[in-house]
This record gives C-alpha cells, structure tokens and sequence, in this order.
C-alpha cells in the first residue's frame, strides 16, 4: 500500500505493503483504525493529521516486524 500525502512544499510518500500480517489481532486492529482515520482526516482536507497517522501507521507496522 503507498499512502501519499501532498502539501504545499513537500510529498510525504509512505511505502508499506498492501497485505499487512501481523502475530496479534490488536495490532491488525490498530493498522484498519489507523487506514480509516487517514481516510477521514483526507476527507476532512486536514492533511497535517493525515501526515501525522501515515506517519504513526508506518511506525506501528515496522515496529511489530
């Protein structure tokens, strides 16, 4: 899954699989809340918390590898 954010000066691009697996289900739990509050932060047009949950989703998926 890339997740891309544009703002005025600078492009956040965010590489992470589109299939993510993780060992616990409250880590997938918190990868779906995380998509989801991306996606409403898009579509309120507030992209600085949108940056900061892709931000907070890349964190989270490499820290339980």
């Amino acid at each position: 899954m890339a997740i891309t954010s544009t703002s005025e000066d600078d492009t956040l691009s965010i590489d992470l699989p589109s299939n993510r697996e993780y060992e616990r289900v409250e880590d997938a739990d918190l990868d779906e809340a995380l998509v989801e509050a991306i996606h409403r932060a898009e579509d309120a047009q507030n992209d600085f918390l949108a940056q900061l949950l892709r931000k907070e989703l890349k964190s989270h998926y490499y820290e339980t590898r």
